[in-house]
C-alpha cells in the first residue's frame, strides 16, 4: 500500500525576508539581511558591504577587549588595530564612539553575527543626531527693546501706546514659552536618539513619549512626529526582541499619528509612518498567523506608495515594493493562496527594476532571495516543477553575490533556501539524487550556522535538514537517514521552545511526528507510531482550528495517517475509526476550491483508512467509500499535473477495487482494479529507482489470477 503524507510545511518565513526596511524620515526560507538598509548619513553601499563582510568573531573579540577596563592600546592585537582603522574609515566614527557602540551591543545582547549591522545603524544615528544638535534655536531679542518703548510711552503719558506695546510683548512671551517648550521637547527626543544608539528601544520610546507630551498643544504636527518616532522605537523592540506588547503599541501609535498628520502638507512623514505601521503589522501577523493583520500591512504599504512614487523616490519605492512582497508572501503561505504568492512575485520584480545589481548589489541580492522564496512557495502549492527550477536558478545567482568568503551567513542562508527547493523538486519528481543534493546543501549551510553564532537560523536549518533526511529515508526505505532526522528535529526543539516560539515549536512537533510515523512503518513499531501520535497532538495544542485552520487541518491529516498505520499494526478497528474521523475533520478546512491538491491528498489518505477499516469489518460499505474517496482525489491529482502522485493514487484505487471485487465476487471490480494497477505501473516504470514498482507488478499478477479464477468458476 502506498500512502502519501501531506506536504510538511517548512518553518514559516524561515529566513523569510527578515525585518522590513525602514524609512529615515523619522527593514520554509531565508531572511535577506537588512544590513544594507540600516545606515543613514553618508555611508556608501561599498562601505556597508565591507562592514557586513567582517567576521563576527573579530567583533566579539574587540568588544571583549573594550569590556576589560585594564586593557590598553599596547595590548591590542595587530588584527584589532586594523579592524579599528577600518571601522573609523568606513563608519565615520571615532574610537570612543566605536567603543560605546560595541558596549551598547553587548549590553543589548546582540549576537555576534549582527554586531556589524548594529554598528552601521548606530553610525547613521550619530550622524543624524549631531546634525540636529548643531541646529539649536536662538531666543527672541525683541522684548528688551519693546520694554524700553513701553517705558518711553509711559514717561510721555501715552498709556494707550504702552498698553498696545505690552500686548505685543505678551504675544512674544507666549511664543517664547512655546519655543522653550519645543526646545524641551527636542531635548527629550534627543535623549531618545541616544537611547536608540545604545539599542535601548524601550528607553527611547519613553523619551519620545515625553517629547510628545512636552510639545505645546497647538503644535500637533510636532507631537505627531515624536509619536511616530516612539512607534518606530517600539517596532524595533518588538521585531528584535520578540516583544508582542511593543508591536501592538507601535501599531496603535502609528494609527493615531496618521489621524493627525496631513498628507498634503506632511507627505513624507505620513508615508514613513504608513511604512512603519505596515512593518509592525507584518511581523505581528506572521507571529500570530493572523491574516487580518497581514491584510492591514498590505494596505499600509500600498498607502506609502502613494507618496513615495517611483519617479519621486525610486529607491524608497523599491524598498516598499520589497516589503509589500514579503507581506503578500506571508499571506499567501498562510492562506495557501497562489494569487497572493503571484502578487508577491510581481512586487519583487517591480522592486528589482530599481534595485539593480550594479546600483545596489546587497539590496538586489536580498530581493532576489525573496523572489526565489516566493517562486518556491508557489511551485510547491501548484506542484509546478518549472517554478521550483526557476527558484533554484535564482538562488544560484544570489550565491554569486553572497560568497562564503565575503558574506558567510548570507551564503549559508541562501544555501539553506536552495536546499529547500532541491528537496521540493526531489519529492515532486521522485528523485533520490535531488534529495541527496538537498541533504548535502543543508550540511554545507550548517557549517556556517552554528548554534552559538546564529541560534534561530541554526534551529530552522536543523528542522528543514530533518525534513530532507526524512524524504530521502522514505524514498530509499533506509532507516539511517530517518534516525539522523530524529536528531535534527530534537536539535531544533532546543531553540524552538514552546515558550519562546510556540508556532515554530508546534510545526517542529508536526515534522517530528511525521518522521516517527515513517520509522514506525519501516520497523513495524507501534511504539514509534504512538510517539508520533503524541507529537501531533502536542502540535494541535498550538495549531488550533480557530487560530490557523489550514495548519490545523494539515496536522489532522497527518494524525489520521499515523492512526491508520497504528490501527493496521495493532489490528484495531477503533484506531482505524479514529483515523477516519481525523481525516474527515481535515476535509472540513481543506476545501477543494481553496487548496485543491491538499484536498486531493487527504481524500487519498481517507481512502487508505476506509479500505483498512473495510477489510477489518464485514460488508462492502467501507470499501465502497474508499473507492469514492480515491476517485475524488484523482479529479485533482491528474496525470498531467502530478504524475507520481497520480500513479500512487491509482495503485491505492486498484487495491481497494481488488478487495471490493473479492468481497462482492465482482468480475467488473477486479478488471477495474487491474486497469488501475496497470496505469500506475506504466508511470512508475519510467521513474528510475521507484521502490513501488515491484509491489504493483506483483499486484497485477495477483489480480489477474483472481480474474482468471472468477472466469473459470463461471
Amino acid at each position: 500500500m502506498i500512502q502519501r503524507i501531506s506536504i510538511v510545511l517548512l518553518l514559516t518565513g524561515i529566513y523569510f525576508a527578515g525585518a522590513p526596511s525602514k524609512l529615515h524620515a523619522f527593514n520554509d526560507r531565508v531572511d535577506a539581511d537588512r544590513c544594507s538598509m540600516a545606515a543613514g548619513g553618508d555611508i556608501s553601499h561599498n562601505d556597508i558591504h565591507y562592514v557586513c563582510g567582517i567576521d563576527p568573531e573579530l567583533f566579539r573579540q574587540l568588544a571583549k577587549h573594550y569590556k576589560d577596563a585594564t586593557a590598553s592600546l599596547i595590548e591590542r592585537t595587530e588584527e584589532q588595530k586594523q579592524l579599528l582603522a577600518l571601522l573609523r574609515e568606513k563608519l565615520k566614527l571615532n574610537e570612543r564612539q566605536i567603543a560605546a557602540a560595541l558596549e551598547a551591543a553587548g549590553e543589548a545582547g546582540v549576537p555576534a553575527d549582527r554586531i556589524g549591522t548594529k554598528l552601521i545603524e548606530i553610525a547613521g544615528r550619530y550622524s543624524q543626531l549631531l546634525e540636529q544638535l548643531a541646529q539649536g534655536q536662538d531666543k527672541d531679542p525683541e522684548i528688551a527693546q519693546k520694554k524700553r518703548l513701553v517705558r518711553e510711552a509711559i514717561d510721555g503719558g501715552d498709556l494707550e501706546s504702552a498698553e498696545a506695546i505690552l500686548n505685543e510683548i505678551i504675544a512674544i512671551e507666549d511664543r517664547m514659552l512655546d519655543l522653550r517648550a519645543l526646545e524641551a521637547a527636542e531635548t527629550r527626543a534627543q535623549k531618545g536618539d541616544v537611547a536608540m544608539l545604545r539599542l535601548k528601544y524601550l528607553d527611547a520610546a519613553k523619551s519620545y513619549e515625553a517629547a510628545a507630551m512636552r510639545a505645546p498643544e497647538d503644535y500637533s504636527d510636532e507631537q505627531a512626529l515624536y509619536q511616530a518616532k516612539q512607534a518606530s522605537a517600539l517596532y524595533e523592540d518588538g521585531e528584535e526582541f520578540g516583544n508582542r506588547t511593543s508591536l501592538i503599541q507601535s501599531i496603535r501609535l502609528g494609527n493615531a499619528v496618521l489621524g493627525i498628520l496631513d498628507k498634503r502638507t506632511n507627505g513624507a512623514n505620513w508615508a514613513a509612518t504608513q511604512e512603519t505601521l505596515g512593518n509592525a503589522l507584518q511581523i505581528l501577523g506572521e507571529r500570530e498567523a493572523n491574516s487580518a493583520r497581514l491584510e492591514e500591512a498590505v494596505n499600509a504599504h500600498r498607502a506609502a506608495l502613494e507618496e513615495f512614487s517611483r519617479v519621486r523616490a525610486p529607491l524608497d519605492w523599491a524598498m516598499i515594493q520589497n516589503n509589500m512582497g514579503n507581506t503578500l508572501q506571508s499571506l499567501g503561505q498562510l492562506e495557501a493562496s497562489p494569487t497572493r504568492l503571484q502578487e508577491a512575485v510581481n512586487a519583487y520584480l517591480a522592486a528589482l527594476e530599481e534595485y539593480t545589481r550594479e546600483r545596489v548589489p546587497l539590496d538586489w541580492a536580498m530581493t532576489q532571495a525573496n523572489l526565489g522564496n516566493a517562486l518556491a512557495n508557489l511551485g510547491e502549492l501548484e506542484a509546478n516543477p518549472e517554478r521550483l527550477h526557476s527558484a533554484a536558478n535564482i538562488f544560484q545567482n544570489v550565491l554569486e553575490e553572497y560568497t562564503r568568503e565575503r558574506a558567510p551567513l548570507d551564503w549559508a542562508k541562501t544555501q539553506a533556501n536552495l536546499a529547500s527547493v532541491l528537496r521540493s523538486i526531489g519529492e515532486l519528481e521522485g528523485s533520490s539524487a535531488r534529495l541527496q543534493d538537498a541533504v548535502n546543501t543543508y550540511r554545507a549551510a550548517l557549517e556556517e550556522f552554528s548554534r552559538v553564532r546564529a541560534p534561530l537560523d541554526w534551529a530552522m536549518t536543523q528542522n528543514n535538514f530533518g525534513n530532507a533526511l526524512k524524504s530521502l529515508g522514505e524514498r530509499e526505505g533506509n532507516a539511517a537517514p530517518l534516525y539522523e532526522a530524529v536528531n535534527a528535529f530534537n536539535a531544533a526543539l532546543e531553540e524552538h521552545t514552546r515558550e519562546r516560539l510556540p508556532l515554530d515549536w508546534a510545526l517542529t512537533q508536526n515534522n517530528l511526528g511525521s518522521l516517527l510515523t515513517s520509522l514506525g512503518r519501516l520497523e513495524d513499531s507501534p511504539v514509534r507510531l504512538q510517539e508520533a501520535v503524541i507529537a501531533y497532538r502536542a502540535a494541535l495544542e498550538e495549531y488550533t482550528r480557530e487560530r490557523v485552520p489550514l495548519r490545523w487541518a494539515m496536522i489532522q491529516n497527518n494524525l489520521g495517517n499515523t492512526l491508520q498505520s497504528l490501527g493496521e499494526l495493532e489490528s484495531s478497528p477503533a484506531r482505524l475509526q479514529e483515523a477516519v474521523n481525523a481525516l474527515r475533520a481535515a476535509l472540513e478546512e481543506r476545501k477543494r476550491d481553496l487548496v485543491p491538491l491538499d484536498w486531493a491528498a487527504t481524500q487519498n489518505n481517507l481512502g487508505i483508512a476506509l479500505k483498512s477499516l473495510g477489510e477489518a469489518e464485514d460488508g462492502p460499505a467501507r470499501l465502497q467509500e474508499a473507492v469514492i474517496a480515491y476517485r475524488a482525489s484523482l479529479e485533482e491529482t491528474t496525470h498531467d499535473r502530478v504524475p507520481l502522485d497520480w500513479a500512487m493514487t491509482q495503485a491505492n484505487l486498484g487495491a481497494a477495487l481488488q478487495s471490493l471485487g473479492e468481497r462482492e465476487s465482482s468480475l467488473m471490480r477486479l478488471q477495474e482494479a487491474k486497469s488501475a494497477y496497470q496505469a500506475s505501473f506504466k508511470v512508475l516504470e519510467a521513474i528510475h529507482g521507484n521502490q513501488h514498482r515491484t509491489y504493483i507488478k506483483a499486484q497485477i499478477v495477483a489480480v489477474d489470477r483472481l480474474i482468471q479464477t472468477h472466469i473459470h468458476d463461471r
